[in-house]
């Protein structure tokens, strides 16, 4: 029987494991959890569709949740293990898609950028890679585009013949303009480099009719150029301008007590914003203050750059077609606790989110971008007595 003790310590290990994650599961389960907003200002209407994700201590137990406006908490820790493994989270805009259009939306891939709509039309374009696993990748554009009045759809396909180059390939936007079909691309080249492209395609001939190359980069032993375009993943609206990232750093070979290690220090920042009608881009003002725009966002020809600081948080506003930056919004939120450290801040449908831990609990607030008016504040409120307060984390709105 020695000879079996491993394997007996083993067994009991895996069982003690697996009946504390269970017990766990089912205590929180009877537990009957729920997330609640108490209102101080603003309409309860701004709740509505608000999907915030987040997690809080429960006693010794970790809840990781899902808040669906003011009519449902999902915990995530309550789902069974197969659950949990293929849980995945769809985007508001396309669960309202899937509601609405559902054999249009069969098979889709559920990636907002994927994604255009209007009042008469819904697209969709994504690209198939034929051989992933071969050192000579084959790409194909397959669309499909709903008229939603007549209930017809237009399909497209289209070969990229640039195979011998092209080690990925991703769409990044969607627009429909004149009856063409507008597919921003993002592409990873062979030789480290990439680019961001257009491929314009004609919905009456159905047919491919030109790709225009926006920005591309160039990758070396000494240099690294990173390139990407900022997507607004709540929003599949008609948009006026894309915006674009381009970063160069340069790679040093650092010696450290006989060993070698590589290092990236960054030399350049520099911002594009695109015309999605005409394809044409101009590089974005420098602003007198040193900005991060991956939360970026553009609304009509403004972009909005919001930067957390200690006591709330300010917005920057550039003007696309004046080219030039107006005086910067700051918004103060004295009761605010630990300072950015429990802040999650984010933009989209011209509004600002902001969360925070403050001396009278968790705080949702909720502002217009362009006027700065307040149109929603509450409390983030779980009620249960083991619940730690400081323990409240949010990482996403939607």
């Amino acid at each position: 029987m020695k000879r079996y003790w491993k394997i007996s310590l083993l067994s009991i290990a895996v069982v003690v494991v697996l009946g504390t994650y269970f017990l766990q599961s089912s205590l929180a389960a009877k537990n009957d959890i729920n997330i609640k907003f108490e209102k101080i200002s603003g309409d309860d209407a701004e709740l509505n569709d608000l999907v915030i994700y987040g997690d809080f201590q429960l006693g010794d137990i970790f809840q990781s949740f899902k808040q669906v406006s003011e009519e449902e908490t999902v915990f995530f820790n309550n789902q069974s293990f197969l659950e949990q493994l293929l849980h995945i989270t769809a985007n508001p805009v396309l669960t309202r898609l899937i509601d609405e259009h559902r054999n249009f939306m069969r098979g889709k891939e559920l990636i907002t950028n994927n994604f255009y709509e209007d009042e008469n039309l819904l697209a969709y374009a994504t690209i198939n890679s034929k051989n992933p696993f071969s050192s000579v990748r084959s790409f194909s554009f397959e669309m499909e585009v709903l008229n939603k009045k007549s209930n017809e759809t237009v399909k497209i396909e289209y070969d990229i013949p640039e195979k011998e180059r092209v080690s990925w390939i991703e769409v990044v936007n969607v627009e429909v303009i004149n009856e063409q079909v507008k597919v921003m691309t993002q592409n990873s080249l062979l030789d480290g480099g990439s680019k961001i492209s257009v491929y314009t395609f004609d919905l009456k001939e159905k047919n491919f009719v030109n790709k225009e190359e926006i920005l591309s980069t160039s990758n070396s032993e000494d240099r690294w150029e990173g390139l990407r375009a900022i997507s607004d993943y709540s929003s599949i609206e008609a948009k006026q301008y894309v915006l674009m990232l381009k970063e160069n750093s340069e790679i040093k070979q650092i010696e450290e007590n006989g060993y070698y290690y590589q290092e990236e220090e960054m030399i350049a920042k520099e911002q594009y914003v695109l015309n999605v009608e005409t394809n044409e881009y101009k590089e974005i003002k420098k602003s007198d203050e040193e900005l991060r725009f991956d939360s970026a966002v553009s609304v009509g020809s403004s972009i909005y750059v919001p930067v957390l600081v200690e006591k709330g948080f300010e917005l920057h506003h550039y003007d696309i077609e004046k080219d030039e930056w107006s005086a910067k919004e700051i918004f103060n939120r004295p009761d605010m606790k630990n300072g950015f450290e429990s802040s999650f801040l984010k933009l989209m449908n011209g509004k600002f989110y902001l969360t925070y831990l403050s001396n009278d609990g968790h705080i949702l607030f909720i502002g217009d971008m362009k006027t700065g008016k307040t149109l929603y504040e509450g409390k983030l409120k779980v009620d249960s007595a083991n619940y730690s307060e400081d323990s409240l984390n949010i990482h996403d709105i939607e």
